[in-house]
């Protein structure tokens, strides 16, 4: 499905907390040919640790609920078998 970033220009958030521990900007991303489907794809960035990253995009279908469609995370921790490298949740 093709799709189109409509705030190319997005700016970096922090996550609102007393210590802020992530930097994270998001991308709203449309569907050229179906209007039924709204996209969020993000960035996300430990201001603590480089090496502590996520990244990934999410479906936000109208009248649906937020399904994660994929998402890569740096090698800041052990996932199941993966010790300390990049890599990639699988739904």
């Amino acid at each position: 499905m093709t799709k189109t970033v409509t705030n190319p220009g997005a700016q970096g958030l922090r996550k609102p907390s007393a210590q802020p521990v992530h930097r994270q900007r998001s991308y709203k991303v449309i569907a050229e040919q179906n209007d039924n489907f709204v996209f969020e794809v993000y960035q996300r960035q430990s201001l603590a640790d480089a090496q502590n990253y996520s990244c990934g995009i999410v479906c936000l279908p109208l009248g649906g609920s937020r399904l994660t469609l994929a998402r890569y995370n740096g090698p800041s921790h052990r996932h199941g078998t993966i010790s300390y490298r990049t890599h990639i949740h699988q739904h």
